[in-house]
């Protein structure tokens, strides 16, 4: 890799390092993750009591996008009646899930057989920025942040940075930092058209801001050629993984300028508030993004969300690999090729599962049975997830 793109690649895998948590919300409410509680002292009881439950579990946030009825031009507001009629997605919440931010931040998406639409408002009392190159380390400045998995493999994934200058970072990865992924920024998002508005005045510290906003037209037939797909746009009902980060610094203002607080000579770390909770400073789990589904019908239309009932069998299958890669399982990973761990039987949401760890030559497998719909799973150690067939 040369110099330049590994060198983003550690900042930016640095910066962004998870497993979700979330408060629990109405057990009807669709996709669910849960957290496979584990309960031992020693290594003996680690391998004699793997304890699954379905009473702690959590879930990722979803939005039903609605396509246009007329078209959207691109200039930071949201104007258009399509939009005015679009709903917000939750406020943003710490990348923890926990902290309630300083400032409100939320989006709304569309889509037309051309485009993804995204609208964000970053409400901010000093807005600020100073990069001036494309494809520059865009979180250096403050920053709204787009991340794309259509097909929910975690592989070939997008994702797109933008400053209050208007100045982006367009990207794909081939898989996750944490499984030794790579970013590569010289990808280019063809077509793609972002616009900044300021209610207020940019680099001015004398007197205080409201907020910007951010309008984005991601081109489709570029998002899917990035994961190898001939559709060119989605389908009534698809689903994708997708999630939004905001980078938020502390700063000094010096000479009149804004600049990253530094404390005994050290960047005091980033704010990172995000739409769907990741459970630690990582960006880069794309299992745990939230959710999107598309719908045909116009806004305005009353369409709820409608999960995939094999969405549960996926969670579980991430789960447990996140568990014997990561986690607190790990430790089986230092067994002899052949050996072989059954978890108990176990239920999660009216679904019932059954799972065996194997040891490979090259690291391990985990089949998963639900035999609630009579469908088995087969995760690996590298994350690669893929329905058997009989």
């Amino acid at each position: 890799m040369p110099c330049r793109a590994r060198l983003k690649s550690d900042l930016h895998s640095h910066l962004k390092n998870s497993i979700f948590k979330q408060r629990n919300r109405e057990a009807l409410r669709p996709v669910l993750y849960l957290i496979l509680l584990f309960s031992s002292i020693c290594a003996i009881a680690q391998e004699n009591n793997l304890l699954f439950s379905n009473s702690n579990y959590t879930e990722s946030r979803y939005y039903v996008a609605f396509k246009t009825t007329e078209p959207i031009n691109i200039d930071g507001r949201d104007f258009e009646e399509d939009w005015q009629n679009a709903s917000f997605t939750e406020d943003f919440v710490d990348i923890l899930g926990f902290d309630i931010p300083q400032f409100q931040t939320r989006a709304k998406i569309l889509w037309d057989e051309d485009y993804l639409y995204i609208y964000a408002y970053l409400e901010e009392e000093h807005i600020w920025a100073n990069l001036l190159e494309h494809d520059a380390i865009i979180y250096h400045d403050n920053d709204f942040e787009v991340f794309i998995d259509p097909d929910n493999d975690g592989r070939n994934y997008s994702e797109i940075e933008v400053n209050a200058l208007n100045t982006t970072w367009d990207l794909i990865l081939d898989k996750p930092y944490r499984l030794g992924g790579t970013a590569n920024d010289y990808f280019e998002m063809q077509g793609l058209q972002t616009a900044i508005y300021i209610d207020g005045t940019l680099n001015d510290p004398t007197d205080l801001d409201n907020y910007w906003s951010v309008e984005m037209a991601i081109p489709m037939e570029s998002i899917l050629l990035a994961k190898h797909r001939k559709q060119k746009f989605p389908r009534n009902r698809d689903i994708w993984r997708l999630n939004f980060s905001r980078v938020e610094w502390q700063f000094d203002i010096i000479d009149s300028t804004y600049q990253r607080k530094k404390v005994n000579g050290k960047l005091l770390p980033e704010e990172n508030w995000v739409w769907s909770p990741m459970g630690e400073v990582n960006m880069h789990i794309p299992e745990l993004w939230g959710y999107i589904q598309f719908s045909i019908y116009p806004v305005g239309a009353e369409i709820p969300y409608q999960p995939e009932a094999e969405e549960i069998s996926r969670q579980v299958s991430y789960e447990l690999f996140r568990r014997f890669k990561f986690g607190d399982l790990i430790h089986f990973t230092d067994r002899k090729q052949g050996f072989t761990k059954t978890v108990p039987p176990f239920s999660i949401q009216d679904q019932n599962f059954e799972a065996t760890y194997y040891k490979t030559p090259h690291g391990f497998e985990v089949i998963i049975d639900n035999t609630t719909l009579s469908k088995r799973y087969m995760i690996d150690d590298s994350g690669y997830l893929y329905e058997l067939q009989d």
